[in-house]
């Protein structure tokens, strides 16, 4: 039986997948709240991390539950931050509403504790 593999097309066609960071350890959430500050909630690692992150995210840009990725500053108010292993931003990508929604039923996340 001949093996399956995804052709450089197939690949070309899912560019998120390319460029999340080997360094990749988790995913968190965050979105802007109406008095523009930043709400970050519980991020979330995978057993194994990299490919974790990696096929959350291709899922999503297949899905189109990813803001197209423009040059210059990020718009919207939903975001998904790639996180290393000490918890530093390694990248920060645009989500729908409805991706916002699908990472809250995958990642079962909750609001992280503001200090007061």
């Amino acid at each position: 039986m001949k093996k399956l593999t995804p052709s450089p097309q197939y690949v070309k066609d899912f560019p998120i997948a390319a460029s999340v960071p080997k360094a990749a350890h988790a995913l968190r959430p965050m979105r802007i709240g109406r008095d523009e500050v930043a709400i970050h909630y519980t991020a979330t690692s995978f057993v194994d991390p990299y490919r974790g992150c990696e096929i959350t995210l291709r899922r999503m840009e297949s899905c189109g539950l990813l803001e197209p990725r423009t040059d210059g500053p990020l718009r919207g108010s939903r975001f998904v931050d790639v996180l290393d292993e000490d918890g530093d931003i390694l990248d920060t990508i645009g989500v729908t509403r409805h991706g916002f929604e699908y990472l809250r039923s995958k990642l079962r996340f909750r609001r992280e504790a503001v200090a007061k």
